[in-house]
């Protein structure tokens, strides 16, 4: 737990002062916290962490979560399932009804793709450009659109199968069987190495602000053969292109322009 950054993060190295590890902040007895900070802070900054960590222990132990389980479903009961559960809960996605149905092609949308494409972006130090919540699933999902047209569609792009999260195409891709299902995945997450190297190799971590950058870097990798991919171009691309207070028709000309090199 960073509590300058009042979040949980994966630490790799020395923790600071404000980081304390979660089986010391959670342990079952209180006075391990107690013992850790106390014996690894000087006394004026425990005296004001202490409180604040004793406040987050108590809101996190003494909350309450309902799961529901559920297996051997068909398709149709899937669906009514969620329902159910929505008539006494928050409002499950469109998007989260969709990947739902992967289960039946025996493809796990989660395992197979969203997690590991979540885990690659935190791996090069982006996970923050996941916000809202709701876009830990959209902007993956929106991500696989190139690759779709490119395995599904012989490469010819439409504009309004950008990667932006009002384009997603969960219903085309869940009539895709297995196999093309894995290899849009693995097309997606192949380009979107791709760009998160070309962005540490050129330097251009700073400029990368939202998590449009990397998905339309990633699309470029997809549709544009590495013989065609005008390096110079694209880093001065990155530091220019801008996603601010545009609409979804102009962000569907700047990934249009992109992918046909019109940059």
């Amino acid at each position: 737990m960073d509590f300058t950054q009042a979040r949980f993060k994966k630490i790799s190295g020395r923790l600071r002062e404000n980081q304390i590890p979660v089986g010391i902040l959670l342990n079952k007895e209180q006075s391990i916290l107690q013992e850790y900070i106390y014996n690894n802070l000087g006394s004026n900054e425990a005296n004001q962490l202490f409180p604040i960590a004793i406040s987050v222990r108590t809101k996190l132990l003494s909350y309450s979560y309902t799961v529901h389980i559920a297996g051997n479903m068909t398709e149709n009961e899937q669906i009514e399932w969620f329902e159910v559960l929505n008539n006494a809960g928050s409002r499950v996605t469109m998007i989260e009804l969709a990947l739902s149905k992967f289960k039946v092609h025996d493809f796990d949308m989660y395992t197979k793709f969203i997690n590991p494409y979540k885990s690659l972006v935190a791996e090069y130090g982006f996970e923050e450009l996941f916000s809202p919540f709701s876009s830990n699933v959209s902007y993956p999902i929106a991500s696989l659109n190139p690759a779709f047209e490119k395995n599904q569609r012989n490469g010819t792009h439409n504009k309004n199968y950008a990667p932006i999260p009002s384009d997603t195409k969960e219903n085309m891709l869940i009539k895709l069987n297995k196999q093309e299902l894995d290899s849009i995945s693995d097309t997606t997450l192949s380009g979107l190495q791709s760009a998160l190297d070309f962005i540490f190799d050129n330097s251009l971590q700073d400029y990368i602000t939202k998590m449009q950058h990397i998905m339309y870097l990633t699309g470029y990798f997809v549709f544009v053969d590495a013989s065609d991919i005008k390096i110079k171009e694209l880093v001065s691309w990155l530091r220019t292109v801008l996603f601010d207070n545009i609409s979804n028709g102009e962000k569907r000309d700047i990934f249009n322009d992109l992918i046909k090199n019109n940059i």
